[in-house]
C-alpha cells in the first residue's frame, strides 16, 4: 500500500506520484504520516530516545499475512481481498492471515493455514516460504509496550500451478469462513485502499507494481498509528527498508 506524494521507500527509485495516479483509491497524504528515511530516525520520532537501537517491546505478537494475485495476462492483474465481518478491521477489507500459533513449525506454515482457513486456498509450505516479502512492524499511540509483527508473504496463482485448469479449479474453490469473505477486484489497480488500514496504501501499490520480470520485492516496513487505529486509521510515522 504505497502512499501518495511522500512514499520515497529508502533504497527503492519507485516513483510516488506514479502510484498516486496508477492507485486512485489510496489515501491522503494527511493520513499517511511522516516518512523518515532510516529506522534511526522513526525509531527517534516514535520512541523519543536512543534512535539507533531497536526496542525491545515486552507486548510483541506476531501474526501472518498473505497477498494473493492472479496476473492470468498483463491486461488481467487481479487481487484477492477480504471483508472482515467481526473482529480488528471489522468492516475493513485486508489480506489473509492471523495470530502465529504455537503449533505453527514457523511463520509460513501459519500462513499456509489461515489461508485455508479464510479463503479455502492451499498452498504447498515450499511456495509460500519462496513468496516470502519480509516482515512489517506495528507500533501504536498510547500502547508503548505493545508491537503487532506480520510476517507477509505473496502468492500468485500461477506459483500454485502453471495448469490453467488447475488455477481454475482453485478460484471455483474459493469461500469464506465467518469472519471474512474473499472478494476478487478484478484490476488492482482499483484496489479499496480508502477502505483498508492506512499502511496499505504505503506499502501495497509499491508490492504490486515491482516488477514482474524480477522476484517479489522484499522489505521490511514499520508504521506508528495514532491511538484507537480502527477509528482514526492514520500512521503518523513510517520507514520502509527495501532489500
Amino acid at each position: 500500500m504505497s502512499s501518495s506524494s511522500h512514499c520515497h521507500c529508502a533504497k527503492s527509485s519507485t516513483s510516488t506520484l506514479s502510484h498516486a495516479e496508477k492507485f486512485p483509491n489510496i489515501l491522503p497524504s494527511d493520513r499517511l504520516g511522516r516518512q523518515h528515511a532510516t529506522f534511526a530516525s522513526f525509531h527517534e520520532s516514535v520512541h523519543g530516545s536512543d534512535g539507533n537501537a531497536k526496542k525491545s517491546l515486552p507486548g510483541r505478537k506476531y501474526y501472518s499475512l498473505v497477498i494473493v494475485t492472479d496476473r492470468e495476462s498483463p491486461s488481467r492483474r487481479r487481487i484477492l481481498l477480504g471483508m472482515k465481518h467481526r473482529g480488528f478491521g471489522k468492516g475493513l477489507y485486508n489480506s489473509f492471515g492471523g495470530k502465529i500459533d504455537p503449533a505453527d513449525a514457523c511463520p509460513a506454515a501459519a500462513a499456509v493455514r489461515e489461508l485455508h482457513e479464510e479463503a479455502n486456498i492451499l498452498v504447498p509450505l515450499t511456495k509460500m516460504q519462496s513468496g516470502q516479502v519480509g516482515t512489517i512492524h506495528f507500533t501504536f499511540d498510547q500502547e508503548e509496550d505493545f508491537e503487532m509483527i506480520v510476517h507477509l508473504f505473496r502468492v500468485d496463482l500461477k506459483d500454485i500451478s502453471k495448469d490453467k485448469d488447475e488455477r481454475k479449479r482453485i478460484e471455483l474453490g474459493i469461500r469464506g469462513c465467518e469472519e471474512i469473505t474473499p472478494i476478487w477486484i478484478d484490476d488492482w489497480r482499483n484496489i479499496p485502499l480508502n477502505q483498508m488500514f492506512a499502511d496499505d496504501s504505503i506499502w501495497l501499490p509499491m508490492l504490486l507494481e515491482s516488477s514482474e520480470e524480477e522476484a517479489y520485492l522484499q522489505f521490511d516496513g514499520f508504521f506508528h498509528f495514532m491511538a484507537d487505529p480502527q477509528t482514526t486509521n492514520a500512521v503518523t510515522d513510517w520507514f520502509i527498508d527495501v532489500k
